[in-house]
């Protein structure tokens, strides 16, 4: 999370080294591929961004001057560091969720107040929102799987060996 939050200020105030990214995008994945570079944490997102601008740039109709290129680059750059926010909301979920069987076992117990509470237009519009139904639906059709006298221990168990699989669904999506 910390290196998108720094990619996010690179990215954000640098169109012109983009613009240079892009121009020389064989040299730059060349370089990254280095075994001094290439373990990274920040490598991955470099083509990522040159193949999110790259499409931008070709969905673009007519002649394609430096001043146009930068423009399109310049408007994609809100675009891009919107995937990122979502890719390090989707990762801080996984954290939390990892952890928290017992948040988990709250939300189930008390999910028609926590649905209602994410439909209030403070909290609505957040890219976390989304995963919390989620989560409550899995994990409810997991423990509605059980046979038997559920007690809050055989629910725990549900949950914590559910948090895997819903992890799972996750980094598939």
């Amino acid at each position: 999370a910390v290196n998108m939050c720094l990619h996010r200020k690179i990215i954000h105030k640098n169109a012109t080294l983009i613009y240079v990214l892009l121009h020389k995008r064989k040299e730059v994945v060349k370089c990254l591929s280095h075994p001094v570079i290439g373990g990274r944490p920040w490598v991955g997102t470099v083509p990522a961004l040159i193949n999110f601008m790259n499409e931008r740039i070709k969905a673009v109709e007519g002649d394609l001057s430096v001043s146009k290129t930068m423009e399109v680059i310049e408007r994609g750059i809100s675009a891009f560091i919107a995937t990122l926010d979502s890719a390090v909301n989707m990762c801080l979920h996984r954290k939390i969720i990892h952890k928290n069987a017992t948040l988990i076992y709250v939300l189930l117990h008390k999910r028609k107040e926590v649905v209602k509470c994410l439909s209030h237009p403070v909290i609505g519009g957040r890219p976390w929102v989304g995963t919390v139904p989620a989560l409550i639906n899995f994990m409810n059709e997991r423990i509605k799987a059980v046979e038997g006298d559920l007690s809050v221990s055989k629910t725990m168990e549900v949950i914590e060996r559910g948090i895997s699989a819903f992890i799972a669904t996750l980094d598939s999506a």
